[in-house]
């Protein structure tokens, strides 16, 4: 049972496994700071959700990577995929506008 960096089993390789810690480990992250964003005073609802939101993309990731059929998944991850295009849209209308810089002499 010799584990190869990459082999041709991706899904039993040592590069294989790093990702899935990774992924994890992130949604564990995200998961910890959307729950820290709601129990805040004053409460920031709108972090904790856009926090949620990333802890279960990157746990989607996970299952599309992992399952033998990720088929069921697919519309779930393109809805989360939706939402963060969303928040993308959001941040870039809710962005301060560029300020005039006077010449300098």
């Amino acid at each position: 049972m010799s584990h190869e960096w990459i082999g041709p089993d991706i899904r039993n390789s040592v590069l294989a496994h790093v990702v899935h810690v990774l992924l994890l480990g992130g949604a564990l992250v995200y998961a910890w700071l959307s729950i820290s964003a709601f129990t805040r005073r004053p409460t920031r609802a709108f972090e904790g959700v856009r926090k949620a939101v990333y802890a279960a993309w990157l746990v989607l990731l996970f299952l599309l990577l992992t399952k033998s059929n990720p088929v069921p998944y697919l519309i779930a991850a393109g809805a989360v995929a939706v939402l963060l295009l969303l928040f993308k849209l959001w941040d870039r209308l809710t962005a301060p506008g560029e300020r005039k810089r006077l010449p300098q002499r």
